[in-house]
């Protein structure tokens, strides 16, 4: 009995080990609540050698998730990254036409973001890869182990009529950061009021307004591209981003490295 109890645990090891020493693709899993917008969930390729094009179609089970939108990670910013969200999964192409390559590492290739059904719910979703295909230096395929992942659904608080209330005011850490050129500031605001967001720089300064508006209770999201209210790019640098919420105020840092 123990001899075969050991002799298991001696094959999981070695399937683990074999894994994850081979060129892999992973899903690290997100989570959100029903309703929620914009919650990332990353991809993270594992490769030995250049890459010049990745291509995959991610699908989740059950279908209550949509893609609203996908930002390149840093070993990719120069790449062309093309998502499209059909009824039943999401597919992904990410590729270059200047011979640039996304070198040997273990790195996020790229955040997708996703919205939650409405409906009220909790559990685990999973979100399963199909259709992979990783191209070396001659756009010739290489074979890649995928690592599936999940989402997490929480539960929402719910008022009359419905509809979800968040509790509290919460403003969250960009993703990424540190950050080449855009970044993604997500909050939650308990209650109908006007925000600004304002961007700082370590002197106190004012750099960029990104929202002066009324916005609803609920989860936001807004993207930074780096540059100022000119227009102008920004040098590399500590930055911060300050959320006026009615009488609440938030800050937090970021860092932009190019």
């Amino acid at each position: 009995m123990i001899k075969t109890i050991l002799y298991s645990c001696v094959v999981i090891c070695l399937s683990y080990t074999l894994l994850f020493s081979r060129d892999s693709l992973f899903v690290f899993g997100g989570q959100g609540s029903s309703g929620s917008r914009d919650n990332p969930v990353e991809i993270v390729l594992k490769n030995h050698i250049p890459v010049s094009g990745i291509q995959f179609n991610l699908q989740d089970k059950p279908n209550v998730l949509t893609c609203s939108s996908a930002l390149n990670g840093k070993c990719a910013a120069d790449f062309s990254l093309s998502v499209l969200d059909r009824d039943t999964c999401v597919s992904v192409l990410l590729y270059d036409t200047e011979g640039k390559m996304i070198g040997a590492g273990n790195d996020t290739i790229l955040t997708l973001f996703f919205d939650v059904d409405s409906i009220q719910l909790s559990g685990t979703v999973s979100l399963q890869f199909s259709d992979v295909t990783v191209a070396d230096s001659m756009a010739q395929a290489i074979p890649v182990a995928v690592v599936d992942g999940s989402f997490k659904i929480m539960t929402t608080t719910v008022q009359e009529g419905g509809k979800n209330k968040p509790t509290s005011f919460h403003l969250q850490q960009n993703y990424p950061n540190p950050f080449n050129a855009q970044t993604r500031i997500s909050y939650i605001l308990n209650q109908k009021t006007r925000v600004k967001i304002d961007i700082v720089n370590v002197s106190g300064g004012r750099v960029t307004t990104l929202i002066n508006a009324r916005q609803s209770a609920g989860e936001h999201s807004v993207c930074w591209n780096s540059r100022d209210n000119h227009g102008n790019d920004l040098p590399s640098g500590l930055y911060f981003y300050r959320l006026r919420a009615g009488k609440n105020i938030a800050v937090k840092r970021c860092l932009l490295l190019k």
